[in-house]
């Protein structure tokens, strides 16, 4: 069976999405130890900081897709001509189960 002629660019697609993912949560998590220490304060300055906290847990927890795939299609659109007449092309939209960027 022949590969497809996609499928490299296609996994590449996938493996820096996969990088994305990884390295946003590392973000995420080293935003969260900077108010790691900071447990003083004002009223004021304690909501913030747990609230803050709180935020940051529902981002890691979107983030956690355990052993789910990233992505699961993609949709291929042509586009139209462009205003000098040049010729269409084809834009792809992966579809996955959060959205990742670099």
């Amino acid at each position: 069976m022949r590969e497809h002629p996609d499928l490299p660019a296609e996994q590449a697609h996938i493996d820096r999405a996969y990088a994305a993912l990884v390295e946003s949560r590392q973000r995420a998590l080293n935003i969260r130890n900077l108010n790691e220490g900071r447990m003083g304060g004002t009223h004021q300055e304690r909501y913030e900081r747990n609230y803050f906290d709180e935020r940051l847990v529902q981002v890691l927890n979107q983030m956690d897709i355990g052993d789910a795939s990233l992505a699961f299609g993609r949709i291929d659109r042509e586009r139209e001509p462009d205003a000098q007449g040049g010729d269409e092309s084809t834009e792809a939209f992966h579809i996955g189960r959060i959205a990742v960027a670099r």
